[in-house]
């Protein structure tokens, strides 16, 4: 089937903009539940492989995870910006070549991965990595091979099927990880794992659309031509994301022994949490209205988009409060002896997190507008000021100073994301004036009565 908006076309804008915001806020709904789900998958998952397996094998995977995900992120080309941005969006063609070019990507991925677990494990100085990173790293080759009707549900802000298959996919390797461990605790619970996931998301991606043509092989010059016209700063942005994103885990990766770099990933895994659902919505929910709201031309459209936005900053920001004030109590009451030093780290990092979220729900608007270049170029200067504050930190503090460096490059990137995005009229300031004030009342509120 090819989705068509010759239905809508006739219908008044009030009724397509009525349509389609309840549409948005239908597809929220599902996302945060689908979310919360995942969450407690993640929880329990995290709570019993604390215990099963030592901090050493969750800082092995996680450098793991690193390299796979910064090959992944480094060969973006932007294919699911693609689907749901271009007009030709719904065309079998273009979506053939797009399923076409992210097969061949997958095979790509995993070819430099290989040959990149050689240098990790020398630079890391664990040679486990050498067979970690391959094996974690098919899972590229796995998911290349997924059908492109994960990106059309999203393209059409249909979430429910969408949300559904992703929980059993994440249930399978839920399953599989913890039934491992429990037999036999290592590290290759965790690798499997997450190959059983992006089995079980490639097989299921199938019957998403069961109403569509399923995906061909073929590559159309000309699609694959506007396919990479925008996705080439794509490609960079999202390069400089995972730099971004990473630096921490990059940095402490090398700085850290394995056991603490695996209690440094629990005390990030709240703000990782809250982040990955804000991304989400912002994404599934966010990009498609931005896009049309510039479509429209629309000053309610505006409006709208930024009561929806503000409701998505505050749902990121309410646990992130919450981490902040008794982030020591929490890891405390969920984790053993241990982990407790991941407290004061969890509590610094959420603070660093809201300026990531008021960022994430605003930023997708220059995509929207096609603007990939301006996006790539404030990704760039966001990765700069990151290293760079983690450097004076570390220079000044040590490992302390590293993460209040890291939390305050992020506030610093929120100021240079806020003033172009003001700057462009694509924003409203008087969402990330309300989330701040609230953060600062909230925050002083709670230091002063502990």
């Amino acid at each position: 089937m090819q989705y068509s908006t010759s239905s809508t076309e006739t219908l008044p804008l009030d009724s397509v903009s009525q349509r389609f915001r309840k549409l948005a806020l239908k597809g929220s709904l599902w996302i945060i539940g689908g979310h919360a789900f995942a969450i407690l998958l993640r929880m329990v998952s995290s709570l019993t492989l604390t215990r099963l397996l030592a901090p050493e094998i969750l800082g092995l995977v996680a450098l793991s995870y690193l390299v796979n995900k910064g090959v992944s992120m480094f060969a973006d080309v932007g294919l699911r910006g693609n689907v749901i941005y271009h007009q030709n969006g719904d065309n079998p063609k273009f979506l053939d070549t797009v399923w076409s070019i992210q097969i061949i990507k997958g095979v790509c991925v995993w070819a430099l991965v290989s040959l990149l677990a050689y240098p990790a494990a020398l630079f890391y100085d664990q040679p486990e990595l050498l067979w970690i990173i391959p094996v974690t790293g098919a899972s590229s080759v796995i998911l290349g091979i997924q059908s492109t009707a994960v990106y059309s549900t999203v393209r059409h802000v249909i979430q429910k099927r969408k949300v559904l298959f992703e929980a059993a996919s994440k249930f399978a390797g839920f399953t599989v990880m913890l039934s491992w461990a429990w037999i036999s605790p290592g590290v290759e619970a965790l690798v499997f794992g997450g190959t059983v996931t992006a089995l079980m998301t490639c097989l299921l991606s199938r019957h998403l659309l069961p109403e569509r043509r399923p995906d061909q092989w073929g590559i159309d010059k000309e699609q694959a031509r506007q396919i990479f016209r925008f996705g080439r700063w794509i490609l960079i942005s999202t390069a400089l994301t995972f730099l971004f994103v990473e630096a921490d885990k990059i940095v402490l990766g090398k700085l850290l022994t394995t056991r603490d770099l695996g209690i440094y990933s629990i005390a990030a895994l709240s703000s990782v949490v809250v982040l990955e659902l804000i991304t989400r919505l912002s994404t599934d929910i966010l990009f498609p209205l931005y896009a049309k709201m510039y479509r429209s031309n629309s000053d309610t459209e505006l409006a709208d988009t930024a009561q929806l936005r503000f409701a998505i900053a505050i749902l990121g920001s309410l646990p992130l409060w919450l981490i902040a004030l008794f982030g020591q109590e929490i890891i405390g009451l969920l984790y053993d002896s241990r982990y407790q030093s991941a407290g004061w780290m969890a509590q610094i990092l959420a603070i660093g997190t809201v300026a990531q979220v008021l960022v994430a729900t605003s930023e997708r608007a220059l995509l929207a507008k096609g603007n990939s270049y301006l996006h790539m170029c404030i990704t760039g200067t966001r990765t700069i000021l990151v290293f760079s504050g983690m450097a004076i930190g570390i220079l000044i503090a040590g490992i302390p100073g590293l993460l209040y460096g890291l939390v305050v490059s992020r506030w610093l990137g929120w100021v240079l994301v806020t003033s172009i995005l003001a700057h462009h009229k694509t924003i409203t300031l008087k969402v990330d004036i309300s989330v701040i004030f609230l953060t600062i009342a909230l925050l002083c509120l709670g230091y002063l009565s502990l």
